[in-house]
């Protein structure tokens, strides 16, 4: 089925290059202040004209709204301004237009402040922003998902605006390098042979997978990571007519951007990397770092769910066979060099995934205590 048929305009941008679509970048920040501000001083250094900026705090149970307050506070004798609002005051702020004085602003003078009474994940913590953006008078006709451990080069929306204009894609993705280095990450440098199949059977397909031509500015790419993820309003609004939701709320965390990006592919869409579009990423930053339960567990429940919803019939018995095996051998590992904590996970996520187990993991709390010694249960 192709997106043609669908209602879904493949040329999303006027042929007029002066008029600039306006991004919607959404930053989610829980626990993780030091990250958020960090990303938001670049993000504020952005050559792109028209775009505004939401922080959702998610449920926090450290001092990241005040150290975030005090961060806009800094800035206000400049004439930037800071709207904050609760997650329930948010439908009456679309309604009423409150926050229309934003739009007179300069974008690197204004910023959204969304805060949730609990840590709703990573999924819906961003529905919410999307939402907003997409409901609010001057709407978004982009959003930006970008990760709050990373930092944005000044060209990055720039960039990815233009491969847009040259593609029509509808969904375009940062070149995502290490954060202190130029060392491109792992799987967005797999160009368009890095299909859904071979991110369920990874590790195992990918010495099987092409490289990209990095001379072109632009590459297809089946998975693209919603660390740095460009969406267009369109197609997220045709998403939530079919599904009722912008990104799948089930995962919790982990793995939306693949059901999204396959999602897309199922329609007739193509997913596109731009070359020129960096962003610096800390690999797992926002949930503790590599190798951490967290990670851990979701990743592989969510893989899991998403072989069962979308892997072809045929490959299904042999994932069944693959999965348990992949496994085992990580938690092995994992034993081996004195990471329980990290095995256990594993196990966790495999059984939790057969017994269709979805939403926050019950052992996510514990975890996160344990890392961060916080007493609370966010």
């Amino acid at each position: 089925m192709q997106g043609d048929n669908l209602g879904i305009n493949k040329n999303p941008i006027t042929a007029d290059h002066k008029v600039w679509p306006r991004v919607g970048i959404i930053v989610l920040n829980w626990n993780g202040w030091q990250h958020t501000l960090a990303c938001l001083n670049t993000i504020f250094q952005l050559d792109y004209p028209e775009y505004f900026t939401i922080i959702v705090d998610n449920g926090s149970g450290d001092d990241s709204v005040e150290r975030i307050r005090r961060w806009a506070e800094k800035r206000s004798e400049s004439g930037f301004v800071m709207a904050e609002y609760l997650q329930h005051e948010l439908s009456h702020v679309i309604t009423s237009d409150d926050d229309s004085i934003l739009d007179a602003l300069p974008s690197n003078r204004r910023m959204v402040f969304i805060r949730t009474a609990e840590n709703l994940g990573f999924a819906e913590g961003n529905n919410i922003a999307i939402r907003y953006a997409l409901g609010r008078r001057n709407c978004a006709d982009y959003i930006f998902l970008l990760n709050n451990d990373t930092w944005v080069e000044n060209a990055c929306i720039a960039r990815l605006m233009d491969v847009v204009r040259k593609t029509g894609a509808h969904i375009v993705g940062a070149l995502i390098k290490d954060y202190d280095s130029d060392d491109i990450q792992a799987k967005v440098d797999l160009e368009n042979r890095y299909t859904f199949v071979a991110e369920i059977f990874s590790p195992l397909a990918n010495s099987f997978l092409s490289r990209p031509n990095y001379e072109k500015d632009h590459y297809q790419c089946s998975w693209l990571g919603a660390n740095g993820l460009l969406v267009s309003s369109t197609f997220l609004n045709y998403v939530f007519s079919l599904t009722q939701r912008y990104i799948e709320t089930a995962f919790f965390m982990y793995c939306e951007d693949t059901e999204l990006c396959f999602f897309a592919r199922q329609l007739g869409y193509k997913c596109v990397v731009s070359r020129d579009a960096i962003i610096h990423h800390r690999l797992a930053g926002s949930s503790g770092g590599m190798y951490n339960p967290i990670a851990y567990y979701y990743s592989n429940r969510n893989l899991t769910y998403l072989a069962d919803r979308y892997l072809p019939r045929i490959l299904k018995p042999v994932f069944l066979i693959y999965m348990p095996l992949n496994a085992l051998i990580r938690i092995i590992k994992n034993i081996l060099i004195g990471r329980y904590c990290s095995a256990k996970a594993i196990f966790c996520g495999v059984l939790d995934a057969y017994k269709g187990i979805t939403g926050k993991w019950k052992y996510h709390d514990e975890y996160l205590r344990r890392r961060t010694g916080l007493k609370q249960d966010n």
